[in-house]
């Protein structure tokens, strides 16, 4: 099995992910669907032992074996970044491997212009969000990137893994990889307070304790990036103000109405003729958001979004609204991904009349 020609022939089909298993070809994931690659043989038990001798040192070798699971990232052949996933099935392996956008090409990544601007924030919380291949990855190595470019600062990133591979840009960037350089993400994001860190960012601050440091990091003037699963900004901020103990909840709610600056969320749609797309919904704390957080009014927060703008903020719909005035999306097929489709007809009575 020629690994490389297979990695070459994903990126070139724009596939996000490769699969490979025992009794089966190897498989690409391109727009969210599955497809064999017709050139590939089907794969045997030594074919995944081999690819696996060319993904794991030694040391991960023997995690795999002893765990059953690894989750790591290698810069392979000179094509890229891959994050390479390998667990037990059936008494052999699975390999599964996602394609990172090279971080040179990050700058060309197109992202509203309210979240152009995230890099200039100095201090507080900014929440990235989204399912898995959402997008939300992208979005995160394009404030980091602009960040270490534009910024003299001093940025650590605590990740499981590294995405992407940054050179040091005006000031200097440190990338720290659980299991590799930390133990965990919550002993890399105490250790980076310790290190004259001004920007942090952490992969997942789903644990409460992570988040609970995060947070008085960013009390503490540090600006700190980190992403949560969560599939909309209302259900990110019902997650980290309820995320602990009910005695706690008063105090949570005002440390985060002080410190969060943006909540940045991510949804994937499928378009045809189109590869899927991001959609964006974005929230930047102003004073009714934060009376809203604090008066445990989160169910007004679409329509403060809806009707906030001009400071940036913006629905999915509005997103999307936004496309079919650029003429990206048709609004046909726009308003079947809506979740009200009156923003969308708006548009397609115009082009009627």
């Amino acid at each position: 099995m020629d690994i490389k020609k297979i990695l070459n022939k994903a990126q070139t089909q724009k596939a996000s992910d490769i699969h490979f298993i025992v009794g089966k070809k190897v498989c690409f994931r391109i727009d969210r669907v599955l497809k064999e690659e017709n050139d590939s043989k089907v794969l045997k038990e030594h074919d995944i032992e081999a690819l696996l001798n060319e993904l794991l040192d030694t040391q991960q070798h023997s995690k795999l074996q002893d765990e059953g699971y690894i989750l790591t990232a290698s810069s392979l052949f000179d094509l890229g970044r891959f994050r390479v996933t390998a667990s037990k099935q059936r008494g052999t392996y699975s390999v599964s491997m996602s394609i990172a956008t090279n971080v040179d090409e990050i700058e060309d990544v197109k992202l509203p212009s309210v979240m152009n601007n995230l890099y200039s924030i100095k201090e507080g919380l900014i929440l990235i969000t989204g399912p898995a291949g959402s997008g939300k990855t992208i979005t995160c190595g394009k404030i980091l990137q602009d960040i270490n470019t534009n910024r003299c600062s001093s940025i650590v990133t605590i990740e499981n893994p590294i995405t992407y591979l940054f050179n040091h840009g005006k000031g200097i960037i440190k990338q720290k990889e659980v299991g590799l350089d930390v133990d965990s993400l919550f002993k890399g994001l105490t250790t980076s307070l310790e290190e004259d860190s001004d920007v942090i960012f952490v992969d997942d601050i789903s644990q409460i304790e992570v988040l609970d440091v995060a947070t008085n990091a960013a009390e503490k003037g540090k600006l700190v990036i980190g992403c949560l699963s969560t599939k909309d900004v209302k259900t990110t901020l019902e997650y980290v103000l309820k995320a602990s103990e009910v005695s706690e909840i008063a105090i949570r709610k005002l440390k985060m109405a002080n410190v969060l600056r943006a909540v940045v969320s991510h949804k994937k749609v499928s378009v045809d003729n189109l590869d899927d797309m991001s959609l964006h919904e974005v929230l930047i704390n102003t004073g009714i958001v934060k009376k809203l957080i604090l008066e445990d009014k989160l169910v007004h927060l679409k329509k403060t979004m809806d009707m906030h703008s001009e400071m940036g903020m913006m629905t999915f719909d509005h997103c999307l609204k936004l496309m079919v005035e650029d003429n990206v999306v048709d609004p046909n097929k726009a308003k079947h991904l809506a979740d009200k489709e009156s923003l969308i007809i708006q548009k397609t009575d115009r082009e009627v009349s």
